[in-house]
């Protein structure tokens, strides 16, 4: 195993938040929502599922034990933040299975989240005709 191969990488929880582009707290939440990870007391523990998926633990004298995940596991949860509603999806993971553009995904949500219809293109699967 080549330990410099960037797929063999392993990264802590607060990495892999950085490499989501999501805050270190929401990445523990969607750990625990998607069933990897638990809390006893103070403490992070590994689920089996957390196990499998590649979660290891690891000790370091002034942090104590935390836990790694390999890298492999970022497109895992990249797509599942697509998946679960209510979450922050980002708008190329939006665009892996769409016509549209990732900026066009931004400029529809920004008018949405601002009350403004659309006057014609698509939103989902429906045209919307001019008013």
């Amino acid at each position: 195993m080549d330990i410099n191969n960037s797929s063999n990488k392993e990264l802590s929880t607060t990495l892999l938040a950085i490499e989501l582009k999501m805050p270190t707290k929401a990445m523990f939440q969607q750990l625990v929502e998607v069933g990897l990870i638990t809390r006893n007391g103070q403490n992070w523990e590994l689920t089996p599922a957390g196990k499998y998926k590649g979660g290891l633990y690891k000790q370091n004298e002034k942090r104590g034990r935390y836990i790694v995940w390999p890298q492999s596991i970022i497109s895992e949860l990249d797509d599942t933040q697509a998946k679960q509603g209510g979450n922050l999806v980002r708008p190329h993971t939006l665009a892996k299975n769409s016509t549209y553009q990732p900026i066009e995904l931004i400029r529809l949500c920004l008018n949405l989240l601002a009350g403004e219809r659309p006057h014609q293109g698509m939103v989902g699967d429906k045209f919307l005709e001019k008013d």
